[in-house]
């Protein structure tokens, strides 16, 4: 019985298309993580939004909306460095949780835009993770960053 629940917390824990944590997991971990918080940890919450996913499904149906979103993942998991970690936040959106400074994430973004191929291009915002906070009310407003710099073209795929 034991072993069945471990295994039911980890399907729960992992999301199903992309293998990475799940919505369910990020709320559970941002929990354990306020819990723990200390000011002085450098910590960053980034918001990613993937690009054109809707037509993508257009011109190669949903299987290949679900192969870039399945891609996108997996590329931002090996983005993750030690105690980092990438989230399915729901539809196209993740969450990553990077123990690096605003300028270090920056460039680490970049960078990683940078090497991906057009169908796993993405629009992105950061924050610093604030101790003691509910996370999911900053990332909705990291969210309603990247929304903001979407409906700017030219601001597609720059933090």
């Amino acid at each position: 019985m034991k072993h069945e629940l471990q295994r039911l917390e980890l399907l729960l824990g992992q999301d199903e298309l992309t293998g990475v944590r799940s919505r369910r997991s990020l709320l559970l971990q941002s929990r354990r993580a306020v819990k723990a918080a200390k000011v002085a940890d450098p910590a960053q919450l980034v918001f990613v939004d993937m690009n054109d996913l809707k037509a993508l499904n257009t011109l190669g149906g949903h299987a290949a909306g679900d192969i870039a979103l399945r891609e996108l993942g997996q590329q931002l998991n090996r983005f993750c460095e030690k105690q980092e970690w990438v989230a399915r936040y729901g539809g196209d959106e993740f969450v990553l949780l990077l123990r690096s400074t605003p300028e270090e994430v920056e460039q680490r973004m970049v960078q990683l835009l940078s090497r991906l191929e057009l169908r796993h291009r993405f629009t992105w915002a950061q924050c610093k993770l604030a101790p003691h906070t509910d996370w999911f009310e900053q990332i909705n407003d990291l969210s309603r960053q990247v929304l903001l710099k979407k409906s700017k073209p030219h601001e597609h795929t720059q933090h």
